[in-house]
């Protein structure tokens, strides 16, 4: 069962999907879904998909496997956080970037070498043509 609250007084359109055991919900211009190793959520310009094991984990041409980490993709940017079991997370964007250490280039993939114990957001990666600012995520 899956309950997708509104106002009493301003109920909106969602349409919910099930693909085996994958749950799409699409609402007013964002998608949301969920399945047992990932989750992504996607509205304008921003896609979050978050992995929640080693499973390899994908959507909006965004890729990440080898452990429990969250990719947040904006326009300009990227922000990636990694958490859970120590160990390599091997990451695909769309598009070009650059990336800052700790994060390496393993031929078309990025790949960042968690250490573990603490969770390790870097707001790092800038789309190439890009002015690179510290301001990170708005």
């Amino acid at each position: 069962m899956l309950l997708l609250p509104w106002r009493k007084d301003r109920p909106r359109e969602a349409s919910v999907h099930n693909e085996g055991s994958r749950t799409t919900i699409a609402w007013n211009g964002a998608t949301a879904a969920i399945d047992p190793d990932c989750y992504n959520y996607t509205e304008g310009g921003v896609t979050i998909i978050t992995a929640f094991g080693p499973a390899r984990c994908q959507a909006a041409g965004i890729t990440v496997e080898g452990g429990a980490a969250e990719i947040r993709l904006q326009p300009d940017r990227a922000a990636i956080t990694a958490h859970g079991a120590p160990g390599p997370r091997i990451i695909g964007l769309p598009g070009s970037w650059v990336p800052v250490h700790p994060i390496a280039v393993r031929g078309d993939h990025y790949l960042l070498d968690y250490a573990g114990s603490q969770p390790i957001t870097l707001k790092t990666a800038v789309r190439r043509g890009h002015r690179r600012d510290d301001q990170g995520f708005r």
